[in-house]
């Protein structure tokens, strides 16, 4: 009796050692290992090895941790911070200097998590991505031949500055475009309101893309089959910008689900000329503002007297204090009642503007 209370006690111990819980929040796969290598159960189509895996929940593993363990990957959503990706400062042709931020999202790929846990899992993983993505992105901004040609187009970089950086990162998984001309140049010339060729490509657009207009023409074959390209390499770029993309980055063992270029800023004397720019432009406004609104009173005054415009002009700028004049100097004879009818126009005109006391 007492060796059977022993086998059960031991059976018992057996069991009660080898039950784990694996989490579920955040959402979680554990990597079976059998003697502290993983336990591999097949190859991929590519001949890369397939990990037994287990999902969250309640799970036995026989002799733990000593004959069967396990590795923990969270397979929740990675949303880059500041500090995972760096903004990275760049400078463009003409000399500018900006900081552009990066935004990505990715998760562990299923049936990579050899490769994944190879990457160091997380930490390892934004290391290499952070690495790639800001040197991809000073080679793009300094680049004449696909980057922009000076800071303001840096500033307007959206759908090009995307497409280039995920085929940097993620090539293998974007459909490639069966043509010689730079993909940055026909992603430009297919789009449905087409903007001017930059100056550095009019070798190959012409002046308004009347090169690229008259050679497919003559081969309407491969016109259809580039668009055709053009049309899925967009829809791509505007899933992977939306959160909706599926672009496996197989040595690191992940998806790429989202990325894009946050908001650009100016550095140095860059944004300098920047904010004297629109100092000068909003104080251009203001200025017309005002002349149209004096324009307008002064016409009320000329209509409602029936006096010249000068005339009405000139009462006007006396009761803004701009000219020494008072009412009785003008060289108009006018009468007790016309005077005061003035000063009532006035009196409504000018706080209107400029939120003075009339008369």
């Amino acid at each position: 009796m007492s060796t059977l209370f022993f086998v059960l006690a031991v059976v018992s111990a057996v069991v009660i050692q080898g039950i784990k819980k694996i989490k579920v929040d955040p959402p979680t796969i554990a990597v079976v290992t059998f003697k502290g290598k993983i336990i591999e159960i097949g190859k991929d189509s590519n001949g890369n090895p397939i990990s037994k895996t287990k999902k969250g929940g309640w799970r036995w593993f026989f002799l733990y941790p000593i004959v069967f363990s396990y590795i923990n990957i969270d397979v929740a959503r990675k949303n880059s911070t500041e500090k995972e990706i760096t903004p990275q400062k760049v400078r463009t042709p003409d000399g500018a200097e900006l900081l552009v931020p990066i935004e990505v999202t990715w998760t562990p790929t299923e049936g990579k998590e050899i490769e994944y846990i190879k990457s160091k899992k997380e930490a390892g993983v934004w290391s290499i991505l952070s690495g790639i993505i800001q040197q991809r992105l000073r080679e793009w901004a300094m680049s004449t031949s696909e980057g922009p040609q000076n800071a303001k187009d840096l500033l307007r970089a959206g759908d090009e500055a995307v497409a280039v950086l995920v085929k940097a990162v993620a090539g293998s998984t974007l459909s490639q475009i069966p043509s010689d001309i730079p993909t940055p140049i026909l992603l430009r010339y297919f789009r449905a309101q087409r903007p001017k060729p930059r100056e550095d490509e009019k070798e190959i657009t012409g002046e308004k893309w009347e090169k690229l207009d008259k050679y497919f023409k003559k081969n309407p074959k491969e016109k259809q089959k580039v668009k055709t390209a053009i049309e899925e390499r967009q829809k791509a770029v505007n899933e992977i910008k939306s959160g909706n993309g599926k672009h496996q980055i197989d040595h690191l063992g992940i998806t790429i689900n989202r990325f894009n270029i946050g908001e650009i800023k100016a550095l140095g004397k860059y944004a300098e000329s920047l904010d004297l720019e629109v100092k000068e432009k909003n104080e251009k406004e203001a200025e017309e503002v005002e002349v149209n609104h004096s324009i307008k009173q002064i016409k009320k005054i000329e209509t409602e007297l029936k006096i010249p415009v000068g005339e009405a002009k000139e009462f006007f700028q006396t009761e803004r204090s701009k000219t020494p004049k008072t009412i009785q100097e003008h060289k108009i004879n006018l009468s007790p009642e016309t005077r005061e009818m003035v000063k009532e126009v006035l009196k409504e005109a000018i706080p209107a503007i400029f939120g003075k006391s009339g008369g």
